[in-house]
């Protein structure tokens, strides 16, 4: 379970969806364990992303997490939760989909899994763009991410919040400047994540 997270940083989606495969095995040869419960829960999101089976991908993981809350597997079942939530949006609207961020984010803080609960910034502040109530809500939700991530040491994760922070002030009107210029792009060359977010941003701004 320790190692599936780290394979992310190498950028090979097969490598993640095997290694995630593999806990599914031992878990059909075994039973579950709370060590699997979050890599099963990547195997469940890989098999509908990879394969194409968003539906059969998004019913496994309502089960992983289901059997996760039933026995107690926690922070596994955080983790579960949270791969939950990059999924129950293409299903559900998108405010169910914040309350399953928002409910991984307590469990993996709770379980002092800090890393990936900065992670689940990145699903929460795309999905509150959608459906927050109101924009100090949305502003609450951007402020939270960035104090967090420099609170745990991940100011790097954090870099792509740039760009909805300049959303905001574009939003608010706050500066007049920013809201004519463009996200500055060329700022994240070298993070494709970051760079990703800017374009979105400018997108939406355009």
């Amino acid at each position: 379970d320790g190692v599936l997270p780290t394979a992310y940083f190498v950028a090979d989606p097969p490598l993640i969806a095997w290694l995630a495969l593999q806990a599914l095995r031992i878990w059909i040869e075994h039973g579950p364990s709370r060590s699997l419960i979050g890599s099963v829960g990547h195997a469940a999101y890989h098999a509908g992303v990879q394969g194409g089976d968003y539906p059969a991908g998004y019913r496994a993981l309502q089960r992983i997490v289901a059997t996760g809350e039933a026995r107690g597997y926690e922070p596994g079942t955080a983790q579960a939760r949270y791969m939950f939530g990059a999924v129950c949006c293409w299903f559900e609207p998108a405010e169910n989909a914040v309350r399953a961020v928002h409910q991984a984010r307590d469990g993996l803080i709770a379980g002092d899994d800090l890393t990936y609960a900065g992670y689940s910034y990145q699903l929460s502040v795309p999905y509150l763009v959608d459906c927050a109530p109101t924009l100090a809500s949305f502003v609450a939700e951007v402020e939270g991410g960035l104090a967090f991530l420099r609170r745990t040491g991940n100011e790097q994760t954090g870099e792509w919040l740039d760009s909805y922070r300049w959303l905001v002030a574009v939003l608010r009107g706050e500066d007049s400047a920013a809201s004519r210029a463009d996200v500055p792009i060329e700022r994240y060359a070298t993070g494709p994540l970051s760079l990703l977010y800017a374009h979105i941003c400018h997108g939406m701004v355009a």
